[in-house]
Order: C-alpha cells, then structure tokens, then sequence
C-alpha cells in the first residue's frame, strides 16, 4: 500500500512538470513570434540615441499616407537633433558648473585688484556659454543677425580669456618660484633655531624664533597665491576647450541652426538625455 502511494506520488510529479514545461514553451514561443513581428516594420527609421523619437521628415511623409520621400526629406533633420542636444544643454550646464566653480574659488581667495580683470574674462565666457541660442534666435527678429553676433562675441571672449590664461600661467611660475624660496628659507631658519636652542644660545634662539615667524607668514601667503592661482587657471582650462568646441559646431552648423530644426517631442524624448542629463 504504501509503495502504491509513492508510485502515484511520482506519476503526478511528472505529469505537473510536462505540463509546466508546455506552458514555459508556449510563452516562450509567443514571445517570439512578437518578436518577429515587429522586426518586420522597417518602415519606421528612428533617430540614433534613442528607441522612440522618429526622425520629422518620416511623421511628415507618414501622415500625408505615403512612404518617405526624398523630396520631403531634409538632410540636416538629424543632425540638428544633435546639434540641438549639444548646444542647448550640454556646453551650458558645463559653464554653469565652472561659474559655480569662480564663485566658490572668489568665496574662499577674494579677488585682488590684479585679479579683477582675470575674473572679468571668466564670467564672460561663462555667461555666454550658459546663453541658451535656441531661445535666443526664437526671440530675435533676425536669427541670422542674431547668432552672428553671439559667434562673434564667443570669438572676442575665447581670444580674451586665452590671453589671461598665459598671463596666468606666467603668474603661476613667479608665484611658484617665490613659494620655494620661502620654502627654503623657512626651513634653514628652522635648522637654525634648533641649532642655538641645542647650544643654548637662546639670545640668538630668540632672534631666529621672530624671523621663523616672519618667513612662516611670508610662506603661507605665496602658499595661498599659488592655490587661487592654480584655481582659477584649472577653470580657464576647463572652460576655453568648451568654449572652442561650441563655437566650431555653431560656425559648421549655421544653416541648421538659423533654420531652428527641431526634433518633434513626443513619448521617449527623454531617453536623449536632453533636459534632464547633469541636473
């Protein structure tokens, strides 16, 4: 009795695992059979970096119910989705973090009357970097007035602040070279203290305590001018490449950008990453 309680224990087992086993198949087979079915609609191209943001001239020619046309088409649509997506946000959320880095570096170092014009140049840069040109064009009566203007002042700030990076440069050398001299002589005077102390020549201990004083001061104050000079030259570095690099894509992309193409915002927009990349 028992051993026929057993050999029907194992009967169901096995018949609740192939029946377990044609379900996971037929699932499976469904799945690809959708699969295959929406490989099959090639007539839908998308635009690269996303999975749902189509590219305009196809929703256009798609609902005048036809196929794509080479008539309709316009060979900038996708790249003014890129040339949209870099200059809308990516060059001015990159100034925005630099300016933020002047203002914390001014906090800490305030500007000194030689450094007024060194700062001047960065938040020019900067302010021009952040400028949104898309909402600027679309409030200008003349777009293409409009953008000559910014290409040129993006020239006259990059020339600017390229000039005071290697006045800044050379700065930093001289501040440098200063910073080891003190270096230097505060540690020979330390040497020298420890010296009369050891000899018990505390007259002269006394005069070598005030001049340690004296060369520590001198030290620390060449140890700041270095920092807040390295500081604001790491963000000249950071900025003028940005800077460049916007320019040379305005400069290449005029047409498109004057033209004001857009990429028409619909579900998945924001898998580019354009709004909400580095907020």
């Amino acid at each position: 009795m028992h051993i026929e309680k057993i050999r029907k224990k194992m009967y169901n087992d096995v018949v609740q695992h192939r029946h377990r086993h044609h379900i996971h198949f037929g699932l499976l087979f469904m799945a690809c059979l959708l699969l295959a079915r929406c490989s099959t609609q090639k007539d839908l191209p998308y635009a690269q970096g996303t999975d749902t943001a189509l590219i305009p001239t196809v929703i256009l020619s798609q609902k005048k119910g036809g196929s794509p046309s080479l008539a309709l088409s316009r060979p900038s649509a996708l790249l003014g989705l890129h040339v949209t997506q870099f200059l809308s946000r990516q060059g001015g959320l990159l100034a925005k973090a630099a300016l933020q880095g002047v203002f914390l570096h001014l906090r800490r170092f305030p500007p000194s009357k030689e450094s007024d014009q060194t700062i001047a140049a960065i938040e020019k840069l900067g302010t021009l970097l952040h400028r949104n040109i898309a909402d600027s064009l679309n409030q200008s009566t003349n777009r293409q007035r409009t953008l000559n203007v910014y290409i040129e002042q993006i020239r006259e700030a990059i020339a600017e602040a390229s000039m005071q990076s290697t006045n800044l440069e050379e700065t930093l050398d001289r501040y440098t070279d200063e910073y080891r001299i003190h270096k230097s002589r505060t540690r020979t005077i330390s040497s020298e203290l420890k010296r009369a102390l050891r000899d018990t020549n505390y007259s002269l201990a006394s005069q070598k305590q005030e001049e340690l004083g004296e060369a520590q001061s001198l030290l620390a104050n060449a140890e700041v001018d270095v920092e807040k000079t390295e500081g604001i030259l790491d963000i000249y570095k950071e900025l003028l490449p940005l800077a460049e690099e916007r320019l040379t894509a305005i400069e290449q992309n005029r047409e498109v950008i004057v033209a004001g193409l857009r990429v028409v915002e619909m579900p998945g927009i924001d898998d580019l990453g354009i709004f909400d990349r580095m907020r």
